[in-house]
């Protein structure tokens, strides 16, 4: 079966000559030209997925045309090696305006790895709660509400440092300012998310940041959400992890409210998780899961801990309209 050889996207240059091929408006096979017209691009299209997902925005961006139906094709460099995955426009219309974005070919990779080797995809995690200092608006906002009058520029501005933390236990503190990883100048928070996302917990990573002024080094061991350093596969994933959201238990009051005898109220649901498959968003309540009742998160996991295969689920919306539905238990 043909196939396309991976370029290190690292290497790309601003002004540099692509292809993009797809299957756009129902066009099958098309190629359109154009160039590099940025890299490490955040564009927001994954900031609504959140916490759970930590998702990772630094997009290539071209002005070769991209329309709906492209997404997931190849954008080549000119000798025809896969250096992005066209995944998105910026539009006014739906259609192409002259902004079109990939997936970087190393960060498809990394992901198609990970799969093959573990089944599920590995996450490396800094450990800093962090601020973008490149973004204007997003300083303004932080020190207006914070009261604080920390200055825009260059680099990610650390804000917090989270429980299980590998950063701060390498001895980095609230106020350092992240400029390198590994060497590799870090200029916004796009740089660090792309630069820490291609690791896997337990990857060691050299953080160089600035505290008062002055320049240091620390080693930093990195962690999975939980705080783990080792490689996680499916077989280790909770039932909640599996299916893509947490439950918290229904209060007395809501269930005489809605004449209900159990309930759980989803929270923290995961963006394209199998339980958001089935139309659940946060707040929807959870009465029932294959027939039998649930009333806290333990029951949840009691339920599906050894189930696979497709289950029933029956769920009431915020206007208390009831649903059953079926989902996929991984």
């Amino acid at each position: 079966m043909p196939y396309l050889n991976f370029a290190n996207s690292d290497n790309i240059e601003v002004g540099q000559w692509v292809l993009a091929v797809g299957n756009p408006l129902g066009l099958n096979s098309t190629v359109t030209a154009g160039i590099i017209s940025a890299k490490g691009r955040g564009i927001g299209i994954l900031s609504g997925q959140g916490k759970a997902t930590n998702p990772i925005e630094s997009f290539i961006q071209t002005d070769a045309a991209i329309n709906p139906g492209n997404s997931g094709g190849a954008l080549v460099n000119v000798n025809g090696d896969l250096i992005g995955i066209n995944s998105a426009i910026s539009s006014t219309n739906g259609y192409y305006q002259g902004y079109g974005f990939a997936v970087p070919a190393n960060l498809a990779r990394k992901i198609i790895e990970d799969i093959k080797k573990f089944g599920i995809v590995q996450r490396g995690f800094l450990g800093v709660n962090s601020l973008d200092l490149s973004n204007d608006q997003q300083v303004a906002f932080y020190n207006q509400e914070k009261k604080t009058n920390i200055k825009t520029g260059s680099g990610v501005y650390i804000i917090g440092l989270p429980d299980n933390s590998g950063a701060q236990d390498a001895g980095m503190k609230i106020g350092d300012i992240i400029t390198k990883i590994d060497g590799v100048n870090i200029t916004d928070f796009a740089d660090l998310s792309v630069a820490i996302g291609s690791k896997r917990p337990g990857d060691k990573v050299q953080v160089t940041y600035t505290r008062n002024g002055k320049e240091t080094t620390s080693t930093v061991t990195l962690r999975d959400q939980k705080g783990g350093t080792s490689a996680r596969t499916k077989a280790d994933l909770s039932v909640t992890e599996k299916i893509g959201a947490e439950f918290q238990s229904l209060d007395d009051r809501t269930k005489a409210y809605y004449g209900l005898s159990s309930g759980v109220v989803a929270k923290n649901v995961v963006e394209g998780s199998e339980i958001a498959k089935a139309g659940i968003v946060d707040g929807y309540i959870i009465t029932e899961i294959n027939g039998k009742p649930v009333n806290s998160q333990k029951d949840v996991e009691n339920l599906l801990n050894k189930f696979t295969g497709t289950g029933q689920i029956k769920y009431m919306d915020d206007y208390g309209r009831g649903y059953q539905r079926g989902f996929k238990m991984p």
